[in-house]
C-alpha cells in the first residue's frame, strides 16, 4: 500500500511538473511575441522618423532657396519674396514641432 501511495504521488508530481513546464513555455512564447512586437514598433517608428526627417530636409532646402531669393532680390522685389520665406519658415516650424511631439 505504501508503494502504491508513492507511485500516485510521483505521478501527481510528474503531472504537476509537466503542467508548470508547459506554463513556463507558454510565458516564454508570450514574452518572445511581445519582444517581436516591440522590435516591429521600433522599426515602424524608425521608418516614420526617417520620413519626417526627409520631409524636413526638403523643407530646409526650400527655406534656403527662399532665403537666397530674398538676398539676391533688388529694389522692392525682396518685399514680395519676404512672404514666401515667411511661409516656408512657418511650414518648417510646424513640421519640426510635429516631429518633436511624436518622438
Amino acid at each position: 500500500m505504501e508503494h502504491a501511495k508513492l507511485t500516485i504521488m510521483d505521478e501527481r508530481k510528474k503531472a504537476y511538473e509537466e503542467k508548470i513546464n508547459a506554463q513556463l513555455e507558454e510565458r516564454r512564447a508570450e514574452l518572445q511575441k511581445l519582444k517581436a512586437q516591440a522590435d516591429q514598433k521600433k522599426a515602424d517608428a524608425k521608418l516614420e522618423l526617417q520620413e519626417k526627417i526627409d520631409r524636413l530636409e526638403a523643407q530646409q532646402d526650400t527655406l534656403q532657396n527662399k532665403a537666397e531669393e530674398v538676398k539676391q532680390a533688388t529694389g522692392d522685389a525682396w518685399e514680395d519674396l519676404k512672404q514666401g520665406f515667411s511661409d516656408a519658415w512657418d511650414d518648417m516650424s510646424r513640421s519640426l514641432e510635429e516631429a518633436r511631439s511624436k518622438f
